[in-house]
């Protein structure tokens, strides 16, 4: 057993216990099972857990990196007490990690020299997982308290969204925090992410003759929201989980960290009275939407215009917005030709995508002021994209457009911070005036050269 006394307050060594009570069979067959609490939870640095289990079992632990391991070398020791984490064929030596308390059975092997070396009660059960499978020894974790633990973790840290993917017998889970990815510390298997898939969609139960994504909107807890993507990889899933808050939207223009020139481009220009499809473009997860709702949402402050929007799913709450939310491609697409007779003074549609983007422009050009978002590597391209999704002519999507903002998120690595650049384009009706009728490479240099913004 740890010396936890004095490390952690009274209170956290309770919840330790009892979380090593929930997870072991018999905690007492261990010298340092504590340790395995410590980690999942990250309650601990890792490097002062390893000193703890060193200081109880009196001896330095080895730290495995896993590295590629044949077949062969996995199934001859299966059944043993001895998990092999890395093979070298120069040397003919299989690495092996063991518990100093469980011992270090196995069969001897004549084509190869065995090495084995103890390691932390955590690090055992996360290789032994990785490469047999479940440990007898681990108590399953409930779907739903393992889905809740993840989630608090990544809502704790400040992340974006959460993946669930399968890695051969085992799964690990990780999380896009200001665009650097961090990962969780929980030992899962292979039954768990399949358990998850089952408990997200209750009340839409995955295909698994199909390979097709499963997209599924849940309620995660009283404050977030998920939209979640089901992807099958090549052995398993990966599970996608963007978190949404529910909290009504209360970030200004100014709050989004825009540059002075950027704000007033959107006051001067985007949100302005003509007519006409305006765009906030750039990569998945550059905070596209996150402009478009601040923009929205300084429509609504005057409470002078009927604006409706239309989200699959709807991300934040949105006081003067008419928002209508859609769970799957064929609601969205009906709800979005259901506008012609909502006569809205502005209209904010999502995403525009393979299957909607049609339906968007036909509305846009029925008289309409329309806001949505559009994946694209710049503000030029995006009458290629709109091209591609729609077979429209370039006069025609020129005609429709009436202005584009391009944006992607920038790290700064010494501050741990992200913020956003930004270029964008109005075309007025003089400028359209010079596209019509010119070949797409000439289009593009005009786009260019109107393009204004952050440099980088």
């Amino acid at each position: 057993m740890l010396n936890l006394n004095g490390i952690l307050p009274v209170e956290l060594i309770r919840e330790v216990d009892s979380y090593t009570d929930l997870r072991l069979k018999d905690k007492s067959k261990y010298k340092c099972a504590e340790a395995l609490a410590l980690y999942e939870q990250r309650l601990l640095p890792n490097e002062e857990i390893c000193r703890l289990c060193e200081e109880r079992v009196g001896e330095d632990l080895y730290i495995p990196a896993t590295s590629y391991l044949p077949t062969d070398i996995i199934n001859h020791f299966r059944g043993s007490d001895v998990v092999p984490v890395s093979y070298s064929p120069m040397r003919g030596v299989v690495t092996c990690v063991a518990l100093n308390e469980i011992g270090n059975k196995y069969v001897p092997s004549q084509k190869y020299k065995v090495d084995i070396t103890h390691t932390t009660i955590y690090n055992y059960f996360q290789e032994y997982t990785k490469v047999y499978g479940p440990h007898p020894d681990l108590l399953p974790i409930p779907a739903r308290q393992l889905i809740d633990s993840i989630v608090n973790e990544g809502i704790t840290i400040g992340a974006a969204d959460i993946t669930i993917s399968s890695v051969g017998k085992s799964a690990v889970v990780y999380y896009n925090v200001r665009k650097t990815k961090v990962y969780s510390q929980r030992i899962l298997n292979s039954d768990n992410i399949e358990d998850i898939i089952k408990l997200l969609c209750f009340e839409s139960p995955i295909d698994d003759s199909s390979r097709k994504p499963k997209y599924v909107g849940v309620t995660l807890n009283d404050y977030y929201r998920g939209r979640v993507t089901i992807n099958h990889k090549y052995h398993g899933y990966t599970i996608t989980i963007r978190l949404l808050p529910n909290a009504a939207f209360d970030k200004t223009l100014e709050r989004c960290n825009l540059t002075k020139e950027t704000i007033e481009f959107f006051r001067d220009y985007f949100m302005n009275r003509e007519l006409g499809l305006r765009l906030v473009v750039g990569p998945t997860m550059s905070g596209k939407n996150t402009t478009a709702l601040a923009c929205l949402k300084e429509l609504t402050e005057d409470d002078k215009y009927k604006v409706v929007s239309i989200e699959m799913p709807v991300e934040q709450e949105l006081e003067g917005v008419e928002q209508i939310n859609c769970e799957d491609e064929e609601e969205y697409d009906a709800n979005i030709n259901s506008l012609l007779r909502q006569n809205p003074d502005f209209v904010y549609i999502t995403e525009i995508g393979d299957t909607t983007a049609t339906s968007v422009m036909r509305v846009t050009n029925t008289g309409k002021r329309v806001m949505s978002t559009l994946h694209a590597n710049s503000c030029a391209d995006v009458i290629g994209r709109l091209q591609d999704i729609t077979n429209l002519s370039i006069d025609r999507i020129i005609q429709t457009l009436h202005s584009i903002t391009y944006q992607e998120l920038v790290r700064n690595e010494k501050t741990d911070s992200i913020r956003p650049k930004n270029k964008f384009i109005y075309l007025s009706q003089e400028r359209k005036a010079q596209l019509y009728g010119k070949p797409y490479g000439e289009v593009l240099l005009k786009l260019k050269q109107w393009e204004g913004g952050d440099v980088w």
